[in-house]
């Protein structure tokens, strides 16, 4: 079944799994202005619009999803809750003093309008042992971490439950405290 609001297309199948399409990420005919929905035999979805009707193919769309790659950044990054930097850069190194161990960082998605839509799975490679999935909330946050060299990856999931295929990945080196040399 599909349901219509302002913004966005979404897909109800029966078992109750969703898909929400967010209508400015697809390129959908303009002239529709959402008022009724109907889906046909062809699975086109035909839509009351402004001087009539008009149809989505919506295989081409559910394919157009399928091999849309989303681009994740991280926005905001923050040692022992003060803001570090935003905009980091994906692939880069970071290294912090041995007691700047806390880090919390916020991943923005170009497929998610916000963090009820979002599912991320990371994984802090050197302190982790297995993937931590979170849904409904962007951000990660470490306390505390040892000294040492760290790979965070991160996967973001599309609205129809694609994860990406190459993780957001951030370098971490924590320095050993002076003592320590």
């Amino acid at each position: 079944m599909w349901i219509n609001t302002k913004d966005k297309l979404i897909y109800l199948e029966e078992d109750g799994k969703y898909f929400i399409l967010k209508t400015n990420n697809f390129p959908l005919p303009s002239e529709i202005a959402f008022h009724g929905l109907y889906l046909d035999s062809s699975n086109r979805l035909w839509v009351c619009g402004k001087g009539g009707f008009s149809f989505i193919n919506t295989r081409n769309i559910i394919d157009k999803i399928n091999s849309y790659k989303s681009k994740n950044t991280i926005c905001k990054f923050f040692v022992n809750e003060g803001l570090l930097y935003g905009n980091y850069p994906n692939q880069s190194a970071l290294t912090l003093p041995f007691d700047s161990n806390t880090i919390s960082l916020t991943i923005a998605n170009n497929l998610l309008d916000n963090a009820e839509d979002s599912k991320i799975r990371y994984l802090l490679k050197g302190y982790d042992k297995d993937y931590t999935e979170a849904e409904n909330t962007n951000n990660i946050t470490y306390k505390n971490l040892p000294y040492g060299n760290y790979t965070l990856d991160i996967f973001v999931c599309n609205s129809l439950g694609i994860w990406d295929g190459m993780p957001t990945r951030l370098f971490i080196n924590i320095l050993p405290p002076w003592y320590y040399s």
